[in-house]
């Protein structure tokens, strides 16, 4: 379970980060997407001598491709917003996976779920409200790619979740990456940025933590964790990231962004908390 908290902490720090450390986002998407690529490959090509890539069928394909829209627009979103306000659009992504999956498995959408959408709603705009209702808002703006980045990541859930039994956990990381990886290859060798010797090893020192070993650590300890729990523990992230947007980076708490944190957060919290109370 120590795993899995350490995991979140490491992905609640990107944003905060990503604000100390500036870069392009779109040279943080590249990095991201291209290391893992590279160091995965690497990995089951030394491991498994008759393992070849590419091995993919069309939902993999589907998941890759989204998967480069998802980190591009996670850290265009990262760049435009606070990052204490923008995590909370990314955390309606259990909600929507809920309703993905209904609709997946052509199950009825309960109603604790309905409940819990309109209350996560109510949260953004509350979260929303400091910052003001209009779309030339860069916050706003921030907000709703995240919130397609949320779609995405749900999508990606009901995605992985269908394939499990076809490829390893860190066989789909690479899958997922794959594409992106490619792209940024692509991307980065046509366009060329000034980046120093200290530059690229921070940036795949980055990846490499946030794009392979915390996927190590949160899977392995999956195994032993019950799911439920893990979602729960998983939600470190949201803490983590909207404390250290506030206490670090000095962004601004008012009273509706605190109290809309405060019901997206209960919501997340309490959907798993609800379903284990509910089979014990």
């Amino acid at each position: 379970m120590i795993a899995i908290v350490i995991a979140a902490t490491l992905w609640g720090l990107i944003g905060p980060l990503t604000h100390l450390v500036i870069f392009p986002a779109w040279i943080y998407a590249a990095f991201r997407l291209m290391v893992p690529t590279l160091f995965l490959y690497v990995y089951f090509a030394v491991q498994k001598r008759d393992w070849k890539w590419p091995r993919f069928n069309k939902s993999m394909i589907l998941l890759s491709g989204l998967n480069v829209f998802r980190i591009g627009f996670y850290f265009l979103a990262l760049s435009l917003a606070p990052v204490s306000h923008v995590i909370f659009f990314l955390y309606l992504w259990p909600i929507i996976t809920i309703v993905l999956n209904a609709w997946h498995i052509k199950k009825g959408i309960r109603t604790s779920t309905v409940i819990a959408g309109i209350v996560a709603i109510t949260g953004l705009i509350l979260v929303q409200i400091p910052y003001g209702i209009s779309l030339t808002s860069k916050a706003l703006q921030g907000g709703l790619l995240m919130l397609v980045v949320a779609i995405i990541s749900a999508v990606s859930i009901v995605i992985i979740k269908d394939q499990s039994n076809r490829y390893s956990p860190m066989e789909t990381v690479f899958y997922q990456n794959s594409f992106g990886g490619v792209i940024a290859i692509v991307t980065l060798s046509f366009l060329k940025p000034t980046l120093s010797v200290p530059d690229l090893s921070f940036l795949t020192l980055f990846a490499l933590i946030i794009g392979v070993f915390t996927f190590f650590l949160y899977y392995r300890a999956l195994k032993k964790t019950d799911t439920a729990i893990a979602m729960i523990l998983s939600y470190t992230e949201l803490f983590v990231s909207a404390t250290a947007g506030v206490l670090i980076l000095k962004e601004p708490l008012t009273l509706p962004s605190f109290l809309g944190g405060l019901l997206i957060f209960i919501v997340v919290i309490g959907l798993p908390i609800y379903r284990i109370t509910k089979k014990s």
